[in-house]
C-alpha cells in the first residue's frame, strides 16, 4: 500500500470522532441470499460477499468519503487498492463526498475540475460504472433559503459490467427523507434474478442512508 494510501489510513484515525461507522449508521442490509459474509472492515469501507442460491457470488461494498478534500487523493487509492481483487461481481454505494460531472451541483462555489476529474478517473480505473437511479437527483441537501441553498449529488451507486449482467433488471431509488442532509439508496435487485439460474426468492435489498 503507497503512502497516499497510508496518508489516508492517518487522516481515518485522527478524524475517527467525525466519522461514521459504516455499520452502525450508513447501511442497512436485508439479505435473503444463501450465504451473507463480512469480507473487510474499514473506518470508510465495509465490504460483504454474497452467495447466492444459484451458486453466483458477488461483492457488495459501502464506501465513505471523507468531506475534507485534502484527504481525497488518499481515498481514491484507496478505492483503486480495493478494486484490484475483482474476481467477482463488485458493486459499490455510499457517499463519496464528490461530483463526476458541474450538473450534479446547484448553488454556493463551483466544484474545481480537477476534484471531479480525479473521482472520474479513479472510477474508470476501478471499470465502475454509474448504475443510474430513479427519484430525486440530487441526495444532499444544505440551506433553507434559495440564496443559501446548495444540493449535490454526493451519494451514488456504482457497479462492474459483470455485477450489471448479473442482475440485469436492478433498480436503484433515492428515496425522500426527513431525518439527515443525505437521502437513503435502495437498491432492489428483485427483477435481476429472473434468470435460469437465480429467482425470485434470492431478493437482496441494501439502503444506505
Amino acid at each position: 500500500m503507497d503512502e497516499s494510501v497510508r496518508e489516508s489510513s492517518r487522516a481515518r484515525e485522527e478524524n475517527q470522532t467525525k466519522l461514521p461507522k459504516m455499520a452502525a449508521k450508513t447501511a442497512l442490509c436485508q439479505p435473503y441470499a444463501k450465504k451473507l459474509s463480512l469480507w473487510s472492515e474499514l473506518r470508510l469501507e465495509l465490504t460483504f460477499g454474497l452467495s447466492l442460491e444459484c451458486g453466483e457470488v458477488w461483492r457488495l461494498m459501502g464506501f465513505y468519503g471523507n468531506p475534507e478534500e485534502r484527504y481525497r487523493e488518499g481515498l481514491w487509492e484507496l478505492l483503486k487498492h480495493l478494486s484490484h481483487d475483482q474476481t467477482v461481481p463488485w458493486f459499490v454505494v455510499g457517499d463519496f463526498s464528490e461530483i463526476t460531472n458541474s450538473f450534479e451541483k446547484k448553488g454556493g462555489r463551483l466544484r474545481a475540475e480537477r476534484q471531479m476529474d480525479a473521482f472520474h478517473s479513479t472510477l474508470e480505473f476501478c471499470n465502475l460504472n454509474d448504475v443510474g437511479f430513479i427519484g430525486r437527483w440530487f441526495t444532499w441537501e444544505r440551506g433553507r433559503f434559495a440564496h443559501t441553498n446548495i444540493r449535490e449529488r454526493l451519494d451514488r451507486s456504482v457497479a462492474t459490467l459483470e455485477w450489471m449482467n448479473l442482475f440485469p433488471s436492478f433498480q436503484v431509488e433515492h428515496l425522500s427523507h426527513s431525518f439527515s442532509d443525505h437521502c437513503p439508496l435502495l437498491l432492489d435487485t428483485l427483477r435481476g434474478m429472473r434468470n435460469e439460474k437465480c429467482n425470485k426468492e434470492n431478493l437482496f435489498r441494501f439502503e444506505a442512508k
